[in-house]
This record gives C-alpha cells, structure tokens and sequence, in this order.
C-alpha cells in the first residue's frame, strides 16, 4: 500500500432531475399564491366603501328687534292628547273597529311677560288728596314667541292601540302625527285658564312694586302705590298693541 492509508470517502448525494422538477414546480405555485394572495388584498382595498361622514352646521342671524319685556311668570306645563278613529265600510255595515292615541308630553316651558315700552309718564296719576299715586300697568299676557317644547323623544309616552281591521302604519301613525300637530296649541291653550292669568298679575305687581320702589322714596312717606291692570280678556299677546289700563 506505498506505507499510505487509504481513507473510505463518503458517497455525496445527488438531487435527481425529478426532484429538481418538484422543487422548482411547489415554489412556483407558492410564489403564484402568494402573488395572488397580494393582489386580492390590494383589489378589496379598491372595492370595499369607505364611509365618511360629514357634519355641516350653518347659522344665520335674522333681523335683531329690541324688545321691553318684563317676564313676569314662567310655567311647566304638561298635557295628554287623546285621539280617536272610527271607521266603517260597505255603508256602515261592516265596522272596522276604533283606533285610539294617548299621547303624555311632561315638562313644556311657557312664558307670562309685561310689554314696557308703552309705559309713558301718562301711565301715572297723582291724588294729591287721597296720597295715592296710581299706576296703569300693561296687563301680562302669553308670550307666544317664546314657547320651549318638550324635545326629548323618551319623556313623550305614546300608547296606541287600533282596530281590528285597521292598520297601525296608517291609523295608528296619523293620530300620531295629528297629536305632534296639536301639541303646542294644547299647551298655549292650557297656559291661556283664568287662574294663571291670575298667579301672572299677582307676581307682576309684586316685581313692579320693587322696580317702583326707588322712586316711591323721593316722595312723601305716606303716599301710597296703587297699581291697576286692564280688566282680564284675553292674554295672547298682541305685538304692538299691548293691553293698558284706560
């Protein structure tokens, strides 16, 4: 053996054509998937809405009109509407039953006021004899341009109940609407009863005698404040013609 040791050499594997075929041919079909995979993302980004939402406010100022109002009285008021649907067909023959709506609405805001700027110094009367000064006062009436309604959908209780042969999404909506409609009347018409009326004169002397009261000082001691209302009509307030003592 020339004094050499001769080393056992270690066989090298060989990949096989096929094998080559195989590789080659799985990371094809992976780079196909994923390439794929790729531009489907990219084509539900294109596809999927996006939803935007915008809020635009505007305000605008109308006309400013300067007014002398005194509040004299401020009331909640609440009512309940009923209202109610009979119908019949085929001349009456056929009775198609009674559709009713409850509606409850709680806390509506109205307001009594005293128009001043009507007050002149003729609105005075001085009884030298009997030490009275006397004052003609505008009555208080309703302010209809300041009527706060209940806006807060869950304190407005509805009950509604229809017919048997009448549907609720024609009946039952109409008196519905109808009594939205007669929400506000009803609360001006509520505020209109002689007693507030009343409670309303009785607070508007007391506010007039205090805004009276520093000019009541200059004069002699013992003469004594009177004031007078117009006798109680109506107290809708009629802009520009407010109702003064005669």
């Amino acid at each position: 053996m020339n004094g050499t040791e001769s080393r056992a050499q270690t066989p090298q594997p060989r990949i096989g054509s096929l094998q080559l075929l195989i590789l080659c041919g799985t990371l094809t079909v992976l780079v196909v998937i994923l390439t794929a995979a790729l531009m489907w993302k990219s084509t539900l980004n294109v596809v999927q809405p996006r939803i935007s939402i915008t809020t635009a406010v505007a305000a605008t100022v109308g006309d400013l009109k300067r007014e002398s109002k005194l509040v004299v009285l401020s009331l909640p008021i609440s009512i309940t509407i009923h209202k109610v649907s009979t119908k019949e067909a085929l001349w009456g023959i056929l009775p198609q039953g009674t559709s009713e709506v409850l509606m409850m609405v709680p806390d509506n805001r109205v307001q009594y006021v005293m128009q001043l700027e009507p007050v002149t110094a003729d609105n005075f009367d001085y009884d030298a004899a009997k030490h009275t000064l006397k004052f003609r006062a505008p009555a208080p009436v309703l302010d209809e341009e300041m009527v706060s309604m209940q806006t807060d959908p869950d304190r407005v209780k509805i009950m509604t109940s229809t017919g048997w042969l009448r549907m609720d999404r024609f009946t039952g909506e109409k008196l519905r609407n109808a009594a939205r409609t007669d929400v506000r009347n009803q609360v001006l018409a509520e505020a209109r009863r002689p007693h507030y009326q009343d409670v309303a004169r009785e607070i508007a002397e007391l506010h007039l005698r205090k805004l009276l009261e520093p000019m009541m000082r200059t004069m002699d001691s013992n003469v004594k404040l009177v004031i007078e209302f117009p006798e109680r009509t109506d107290a809708k307030l009629e802009p520009g013609e407010p109702e003064v003592a005669k």
